[in-house]
């Protein structure tokens, strides 16, 4: 069991614990005792509230670290693949902006011979080396 869903199933019952104490307050006339009761349920709701952000902070945190897990880098090329994908992203809005943008598909330049791809959203162009 998560840390996660056991501060939720703690919440939870106390919510029902003070939910029982509130409907046996309702009879009483202790007007200070029901201001208690009702600041007690106000701060447990909180609570309950931020372990709530917490559970999707922290899944949004795993997603971004698989997905970094998944990035790796061509040793030849230089350029960053993710995953499987046969297409390699720009390094640059990569690592600067943290986007996943795709290379154009290789141009080999009639004058040079270089092979480069190009990315349209920064304008980087990377000259490829070829394998031997």
């Amino acid at each position: 069991m998560s840390t996660a869903v056991a501060a939720s199933q703690t919440i939870s019952e106390a919510l029902k614990a003070l939910n029982a104490v509130r409907e046996h307050a309702k009879t009483s006339k202790d007007s200070d005792l029901k201001e208690h009761i009702s600041t007690l349920y106000d701060n447990l709701l909180s609570v309950k509230e931020a372990v709530l952000r917490l559970t999707e902070e922290n899944t949004d945190l795993k997603r971004q670290i698989e997905e970094k897990q998944s990035i790796r880098r061509d040793s030849l090329s230089g350029l960053i693949y993710k995953g499987d994908d046969p297409a390699p992203l720009c390094p640059k809005c990569y690592q600067t902006q943290n986007k996943s943008i795709h290379l154009d598909l290789p141009f080999r330049n009639q004058i040079t011979g270089r092979v480069s791809r190009f990315c349209r959203a920064c304008g980087q162009t990377y000259y490829v080396r070829e394998q031997p």
